[in-house]
């Protein structure tokens, strides 16, 4: 692989560590890619297969990859999964810190999607162009946000916004905002689907994002995150409050 470089003997387990994880993070491993063969990476790395095995260990005890015997190295999250439990737990009690939650990816997703006009490579436009494919086939089913699947293409976009910025550290604290609302939400996701024409125009906002992004617009970029994040979190508003009415 390229991007990785011989590390010097001190320490050399640590730097297997930061270099494959530093990948992860810009996302050149996704999660689901199979990284190569040990003794590939131990002539990439100039390490020997004691200290490569080491700094494989950590990362999977950490969450980033998942070893499997006799089949490879998979990468597994970009999300460690050692996340502070007394910041889960706060998350994920009720409505008000969902929008917690969308408030700060506000913040980070118009950041992300602005640099990412700015730096994105044809790769990067190549893989949003991919989601928003699939989104635009799934909207003829009538249940966008029924399933798993549904649920994922705005996280995709964003987390596809963040690794096209080129910022290790920002792109990481992106992905560790969406992790949060992967879980369950608090109320009927159904309701998603019953609002008149959310997910359609949900699909044409993610369009406009990629679009800017592929035209190298940076303001317009940012400007269609804000839009899009903000018609989520208020319709995510309506709902809460109308399950507080009928509670």
């Amino acid at each position: 692989m390229d991007d990785l470089v011989p590390v010097e003997k001190k320490r050399v387990s640590e730097e297997v560590v930061s270099q494959l994880q530093r990948l992860i993070y810009i996302g050149r491993c996704k999660p689901g890619d199979r990284l190569p063969r040990e003794k590939e990476l131990c002539q990439a790395l100039n390490v020997s297969k004691t200290s490569l095995r080491e700094g494989l260990y950590v990362l999977q005890t950490m969450g980033y990859i998942e070893i499997k015997p006799r089949n490879g190295i998979y990468v597994k999250s970009p999300i460690p999964n050692t996340m502070p439990q007394p910041v889960m737990r706060m998350f994920k009690l009720g409505p008000e810190q969902l929008l917690d939650i969308l408030e700060t990816l506000e913040v980070l997703g118009t950041k992300v999607a602005s640099l990412a006009a700015e730096r994105a490579i044809p790769q990067d436009v190549a893989e949003m162009q991919e989601v928003i494919g699939k989104f635009r086939k799934h909207l003829d089913t009538g249940k966008v946000y029924s399933s798993i699947s549904g649920r994922s293409y705005n996280m995709q976009i964003y987390s596809l916004c963040a690794q096209a910025c080129k910022n290790p550290l920002l792109a990481h604290l992106t992905n560790f905002a969406i992790e949060f609302i992967k879980g369950p939400l608090p109320f009927d996701v159904e309701q998603l689907d019953a609002l008149p024409g959310f997910a359609e125009t949900i699909c044409k906002q993610l369009e406009e994002i990629v679009f800017s992004i592929r035209d190298r617009r940076p303001t317009r970029a940012q400007e269609a995150a804000h839009k899009h994040l903000s018609y989520i979190e208020e319709r995510l508003r309506e709902l809460i409050d109308e399950n507080r009415i009928n509670a």
